[in-house]
């Protein structure tokens, strides 16, 4: 049977609607002539694709055409009361008259040029969930900026690329950041947020040596670090030690000394990729809510029995040294 999803139409209610193989691996569907994609990371195809010009395009994403007008997809937006919206376009005046839009993710078109200009956000207070990509055209040749202390308060902000971000530390609203090659003054977390309320806190491919700013925020909840050829120091996680449920390393090489993990013991989802190398699995046993456990880091005794308490664990490789194989560890969900 072919997946279904949930689509969430402007008036509240929730449609389940039959995707299609096809709709999937594109990566968007068309109803009633207009175009819907996922907004965020899954298959749900819950936000209207809006160009203007009609046929402004984008080298990435690629995504389908649309044979409405800018008006009308105005008035469907408007008369569905549709919450999230992709825009690739030269100009985006216009968003204005769609009152309803709180999630958008902002796409100048290849034919934009240099210079595009964001300060249409800055009369609409009630963004909720911001995307704003600042490098783009053919292989990222345009460029622009955006001061994000000019927009309301902003739930949740991704940052696609660093470079033409300015202020976006400055938004004491936050809850949610995602942000890809920026870079700390001091090397650290300092010059990344200001809110105290950040629940998540995802850095990809950051210039940071250590997370020290991390306890300005007594509310984080899921930190994903991917990425950080520089970051050695992680030892400021022991501030989120009583909030922190989830956490991601992924290709962090510099980290060697993981013996902050021993007092994380809210923690209930935890991922460690990449060639680092961990004396052991004991900080396992301070974490008693620990649901799920996914590794590819070497473990230097071999031992994994650590894991059998854990509901799923996956071991992605199965060394010669370890005492257990993946097919030995739980896999309930």
């Amino acid at each position: 049977m072919e997946p279904r999803e949930k689509v969430y139409e402007g008036n509240g209610k929730v449609k389940m609607e039959r995707m299609n193989q096809n709709d999937l691996a594109k990566g968007y569907s068309i109803r009633d002539g207009y175009v819907f994609t996922a907004f965020d990371r899954s298959n749900i195809h819950d936000a209207i694709v809006i160009r203007k010009p009609e046929t402004a395009d984008s080298w990435t994403p690629k995504l389908g055409m649309s044979s409405r007008t800018v008006s009308e997809h105005i008035d469907y937006v408007n008369g569905n009361k549709i919450v999230k919206a992709v825009i690739i376009a030269e100009d985006i005046s216009f968003i204005c008259q769609c009152p309803s839009l709180k999630c958008l993710r902002i796409i100048p078109s290849d034919t934009s040029g240099d210079g595009f200009d964001f300060s249409p956000l800055y009369d609409i207070p009630s963004i909720k969930k911001l995307e704003c990509h600042t490098t783009y055209g053919t292989c990222g040749m345009h460029k622009s900026t955006i001061d994000y202390s000019c927009i309301g308060e902003i739930d949740e902000l991704v940052i696609p690329d660093g470079q033409g971000s300015i202020n976006y530390n400055r938004i004491p609203s936050l809850r949610s950041l995602t942000i890809a090659d920026a870079s700390g003054k001091e090397g650290d977390l300092r010059d990344f947020f200001c809110s105290s309320h950040l629940e998540k806190l995802s850095l990809l491919q950051c210039r940071i040596r250590s997370l020290n700013g991390l306890e300005r925020s007594s509310a984080i909840q899921s930190v994903e670090l991917s990425y950080l050829r520089s970051l050695s120091d992680i030892s400021a996680l022991e501030y989120a030690m009583s909030t922190l449920t989830s956490l991601t390393i992924e290709n962090c090489p510099k980290i060697s000394d993981f013996s902050v993990l021993s007092s994380l013991y809210a923690l209930e989802h935890l991922e460690l990729y990449g060639g680092n190398t961990l004396p052991n699995l004991k900080f396992i046993t301070g974490m008693g809510k620990l649901k799920t456990f996914a590794f590819s880091m070497d473990v230097a005794d071999g031992d994994l029995t650590p894991c059998l308490t854990i509901p799923y664990t996956y071991s992605q490789k199965n060394r010669k040294h370890f005492n257990l194989k993946d097919s030995d560890l739980s896999k309930m969900i």
